[in-house]
């Protein structure tokens, strides 16, 4: 869903996307990285008492 998803983010000018997921969810933090996610940090969400890991996706050179 995250590859499908980023086409569609370069057609509406996105060129830099923030993805998230929580702290321990391997599953989630290899799909990001396997679509070139740069780790940025690990955040806490007080909200829902969890941490966040931040990932970073540049599309400027998928153009």
């Amino acid at each position: 869903m995250l590859r499908s998803v980023l086409p569609k983010c370069l057609e509406l000018g996105i060129d830099k996307v923030l993805i998230t997921c929580i702290r321990g969810n391997e599953g989630s933090r290899r799909t990001i990285l396997k679509n070139g996610g740069a780790y940025e940090s690990t955040v806490y969400e007080p909200d829902r008492d969890r941490y966040l890991e931040r990932y970073w996706i540049d599309l400027s050179n998928r153009v």
